[in-house]
């Protein structure tokens, strides 16, 4: 009874309280920009401590996209952004123009985003002319110091795009305060490379990882390309080890990351967070439009759990291990108390018990050839 009363209070304070609400949400952010930056250096704007004549910049902005939105319940996901289009540069100036697409969508248990950009050319500038003091005439004044003015342009083009989830697990079926275990396992799928005028200008960087409330990292997938000298470099960190990989070319991945053995306690929420971040500069392309997914959690045989997002499980492939199956709910109350709505679902035999039934079927298989 006592059991019971505490796991009602706790599942009224998480359908309530504002702060846990915001611990599971889906978020989108993009954005993308084509500068250019002039700074002119001179004694005529003053000095610096060190007496070094100062610098007046500017960041001239040629084209640029931005966008994010996210949402906090099932029925609230967000749209995916998306811009795709043509930054119109300056030919008289050398800037060329640049196209550009950025991506971002979200769902619960699914990270995507694209980022790209081609065309662009690097342009950099420097110039100085000189300024003689002159008389209300207009006339130089003689004998008067001749002040060099010195300016420098400098363009760029960079963009991100990022996809986060965050969910609640409630899970139940065995003694509140009691330790469990589960495993996470997520595909990578996208590349990292150049784009098609590439130019021997630009970069790409990606950054996945899965983190829990305390911010510690459970698994991660780190790369990063660089046009000029056209190589890659790779971390992994996944079932507890890192790996690292390096190459040249595009950097295509299609792996599985795990997490083995994570824990959770019955009755307080388990809480995951997955983050992706892509940004290119230059001409980078970053493709993971298609998918960074949970492929499967699997919880201990004879729990009973649920997303407080109110998302199907199904989005997160739950599975239980043993032989006694487990509940997918569809409410609080199956999960932290054993009513309400839910799905018994099989349970996943363990190794042993694979290896027990194909020892059996081995043994039935060699009977059947004796006899015959």
């Amino acid at each position: 009874m006592k059991k019971s009363r505490l796991l009602l209070a706790l599942a009224a304070v998480l359908a309530t309280s504002p702060t846990w609400a915001s611990q599971y949400r889906v978020q989108n952010w993009v954005g993308a920009w084509y500068e250019n930056y002039t700074g002119v250096t001179s004694a005529l704007l003053g000095s610096n401590p060190d007496g070094s004549p100062k610098t007046f910049g500017n960041w001239e902005t040629l084209g640029s996209v931005y966008g994010n939105n996210t949402g906090n319940t099932a029925a609230s996901a967000p749209p995916a952004l998306s811009y795709t289009g043509t930054w119109t540069g300056d030919a008289a100036r050398g800037l060329n123009d640049v196209d550009y697409s950025v991506y971002a969508s979200t769902t619960w248990g699914s990270n995507h985003a694209a980022i790209s950009l081609d065309n662009y050319k690097q342009v950099d500038t420097s110039s100085t002319s000189n300024y003689v003091l002159s008389d209300a005439a207009g006339n130089p004044i003689s004998g008067a110091p001749v002040i060099p003015v010195n300016t420098q342009t400098s363009s760029s083009a960079s963009g991100y795009a990022q996809s986060q989830w965050e969910e609640l697990y409630m899970i139940g079926g065995s003694s509140i305060s009691a330790l469990g275990h589960y495993n996470a396992t997520f595909h990578v799928d996208g590349s990292i490379g150049p784009s098609t005028n590439a130019n021997g200008t630009g970069s790409a960087s990606m950054n996945w990882s899965l983190s829990d409330f305390n911010g510690q990292q459970l698994v991660s997938i780190q790369a990063s390309y660089d046009v000029a000298s056209n190589t890659w470099w790779k971390d992994t960190y996944s079932a507890g080890a890192w790996n690292s990989t390096s190459g040249s070319g595009t950097l295509t991945i299609n792996e599985d990351l795990h997490e083995n053995g994570g824990t959770f306690t019955y009755g307080t929420a388990l809480y995951l967070n997955a983050l992706l971040s892509t940004s290119v500069s230059g001409n980078g392309v970053n493709s993971f439009e298609n998918t960074v997914k949970m492929t499967e959690l699997e919880l201990p045989g004879g729990s009973s759990v649920y997303a407080e997002s109110g998302t199907p499980l199904s989005n997160y492939h739950v599975a239980f291990n043993g032989n006694g199956g487990g509940v997918l709910c569809n409410d609080l109350n199956c999960a932290v108390n054993g009513t309400g709505g839910g799905t018994v679902v099989p349970g996943v035999p363990e190794p042993e018990t694979w290896a027990l039934m194909l020892a059996g079927l081995a043994l039935v298989w060699g009977a059947r050839r004796r006899s015959t």
